[in-house]
């Protein structure tokens, strides 16, 4: 396994374990009901009662549980060996069930059926994958013939800045691996633990014609200048559950929306 896929594997099992706990996704609340899909999503899903869903790099599994409780029939992959863990305790626990599996998405070894009628990915996705050519394969080929992809996620632009949310310190378009090392984890500002990590930012041109050459056809697609979560520094409520970075508050899209089918 390569250094930094270690380091990002090290990480998001660091995460895992540190996320069921946090106030940031509010376990409590959830197991009491309250779902963790946020309102783009929501608005963009079709009613799920019946249908055959994958989610793709689920972490510890609140939005494949959540779907679940819409009535869908979930398949749920993430890398973390602790992410699934706790998402399988959490599925029994709710008897909801869902297979979950932990595999890299683009592990060649991992077999998925064919015939999903919607492949869901949201929020903190993309940046994980240097090239995203062999993740728009595995989303088209994983595709009813009428099926549905749903990509919501963080703009690229936000990509730019620094860890303080102040300054645009990298390239928009791809140049290279961003690699940092992140004190804490953005559901814990005061936590001390330093996590290292390597992501890659793609433009909005690249990622829509990813999907675009593995056959999809885009039919929406939306930026917003919220996000649903206070993941970044800086940030202030401007509405329920929507925050803005303080002093650029409507003036940076933070979250776009894809949805497309074959």
């Amino acid at each position: 396994m390569k250094k930094h896929i270690q380091e990002n594997l090290d990480a998001w099992n660091t995460r895992a374990k540190k996320h069921i706990h946090s106030a940031f996704y509010d376990q409590p609340s959830f197991m009491a009901g309250k779902s963790s899909l946020k309102e783009i999503e929501t608005a963009l899903l079709p009613s799920l009662d019946g249908l055959k869903v994958l989610h793709l790099q689920c972490h510890f599994g609140q939005d494949s549980l959540s779907l679940a409780r819409l009535g869908a029939h979930v398949t749920a992959v993430d890398f973390s060996q602790d992410a699934i863990n706790i998402a399988k305790g959490l599925s029994k626990e709710m008897n909801l069930p869902i297979e979950f599996i932990c595999a890299d998405v683009l592990d060649p070894m991992l077999k998925l059926e064919q015939d999903f009628d919607l492949v869901f990915m949201s929020y903190g996705v993309l940046v994980w994958h240097e090239d995203l050519a062999p993740l728009a394969e595995l989303v088209s080929r994983s595709l009813s013939d009428d099926g549905r992809f749903l990509l919501v996620e963080f703009h690229p632009f936000m990509q730019m800045y620094d860890d303080a949310t102040e300054h645009l310190t990298h390239s928009y378009f791809q140049d290279g691996p961003i690699s940092g090392v992140e004190e804490g984890t953005y559901a814990d500002r005061n936590d001390q633990e330093e996590i290292t990590y390597t992501v890659w930012n793609h433009s909005l041109g690249e990622i829509m014609n990813s999907f675009i050459g593995a056959g999809l056809q885009v039919e929406f697609f939306q930026e917003y200048d919220f996000s649903p979560y206070p993941c970044f520094n800086h940030m202030i409520e401007v509405g329920s559950s929507r925050f803005m970075v303080e002093g650029k508050e409507g003036k940076v899209p933070m979250v776009f929306a894809l949805r497309a089918g074959k």
